[in-house]
């Protein structure tokens, strides 16, 4: 029959094992939360984004439509100009929309965990 003084070891063995491995996995969720939480950052940071180049399309789309834009030369230079900021702009929101399916994937895929 093992000894009061042997139970007591094992039993502590296993209660400070268990404290490890709880603390261990602990560790995992608030690292996996605090992984969460930034790429939800990262999303509304995206999504934000994106609508402010949403909305310089729609600005530089209607400075292109006006007909009076064309009537002199300085018009006729000005539409190129907003012409060419009307692609980079389209560029640009290429790339948050990658950046924002990017973070959105990472989100389900953490969050599925």
């Amino acid at each position: 029959m093992p000894s009061s003084a042997n139970v007591s070891r094992t039993s502590g063995a296993t209660s400070v094992k268990e404290r490890k491995t709880t603390r261990r996995r602990e560790t995992g969720i608030d690292e996996t939360r605090a992984a969460l939480r930034e790429l939800r950052r990262r999303v509304e940071t995206a999504e934000k984004e994106i609508e402010g180049l949403e909305n310089r399309i729609a600005q530089l789309t209607t400075l292109l439509e006006d007909p009076e834009l064309y009537t002199t030369r300085e018009g006729a230079q000005k539409s190129r100009l907003v012409g060419k900021e009307l692609e980079e702009t389209r560029h640009k929101l290429d790339a948050a929309f990658a950046n924002w399916t990017e973070a959105t994937e990472q989100v389900e895929q953490l969050s599925a965990i």
